[in-house]
């Protein structure tokens, strides 16, 4: 990533206690940019990111509620430049009753 254009911009990152989600708070954050990574496990993003500047969220996506709260938390405390959902969800529906 262009760490020069990324310095400076804050970024939400959503499923960001592993795999991609991770690797790509950390890649923001190694570019200079704020970064704000959200899930489930809040001190597995802290024990990924090591020394990086990541502030990490709890977050539950399968509560709409808590999601529209975290992103509007950051957005009203500095603004949201990038949005990053790396998230997975599954659903296990009842098909037979």
């Amino acid at each position: 990533m262009e760490g020069a254009a990324l310095s400076g911009k804050t970024v939400l990152v959503i499923g960001a206690s592993s795999g991609i989600g991770l690797a790509t708070a950390n890649l923001f954050a190694d570019a200079g940019s704020t970064v704000h990574a959200a899930a489930r496990r809040s001190e597995a993003i802290q024990a990924g990111a090591g020394v990086r500047n990541v502030t990490a969220h709890a977050l539950d996506i399968s509560d709409k509620e808590a999601v529209w709260r975290t992103v509007e938390e950051v957005g009203e405390s500095e603004g949201i430049d990038i949005l990053v959902v790396a998230a997975g969800m599954n659903v296990l529906e009842r098909r037979l009753e």
